[in-house]
């Protein structure tokens, strides 16, 4: 009787230890997940253009913009990417942030319009130690339309823009001041 009741509590101990040991596996994976996105090593999941809105574009004074001129003709600028602009002095990538302040880790929408015959996928890019950098982020352009979002721990203005990796076009570059 005394083996039966020492073999039932090692059954016990053993299902206890298999369940902690689960449950601690699970939490390590998702902190783990976690920090690998919020990094940048892990991409973070770009959200569905299926069936997305057109988004109108506002010049509302919350969306802060660079004061680029336009130009008519395509321009090389000195990180030697074309930016380019319709005869009227719109660029073919239009974006907008959204909010254009925020804590870390904290979402910022990046939307927007690409009139161009490039590449359907488009780069966003960071202005880091005086150059464009990728940042693990990309944006589908469906219907003209993209959107995607991102979000960082870099404190202070984050300048921030998308490339045509096919044709070397950017958009206007936006600030978003991360706190």
């Amino acid at each position: 009787m005394r083996e039966r009741a020492d073999a039932s509590q090692i059954v016990r101990a053993l299902l206890v230890v298999l369940v902690l040991a689960v449950v601690v596996g699970v939490i390590v994976a998702v902190v783990s997940v976690t920090l690998l996105k919020s990094s940048g090593i892990l991409p973070q999941a770009n959200p569905s253009n299926e069936h997305s809105k057109v988004i109108p574009q506002s010049s509302s004074p919350a969306t802060r913009t660079s004061t680029e001129p336009p130009t008519t003709q395509p321009a090389q600028s000195p990180t030697g990417v074309t930016t380019t602009t319709t005869p009227h002095g719109h660029r073919t990538i239009q974006l907008t942030a959204n909010p254009t302040a925020a804590g870390t880790y904290e979402r910022i929408n990046l939307l927007g319009s690409y009139h161009g015959t490039g590449s359907p996928t488009l780069q966003v890019q960071r202005f880091e130690g005086g150059q464009w950098v990728d940042f693990p982020t990309t944006a589908s352009v469906s219907g003209g339309q993209f959107s995607t979002y991102i979000e960082t721990g870099h404190t202070g203005v984050n300048r921030l823009r998308l490339v045509d990796p096919t044709t070397g076009q950017s958009s206007n570059v936006v600030e978003v001041n991360i706190s």
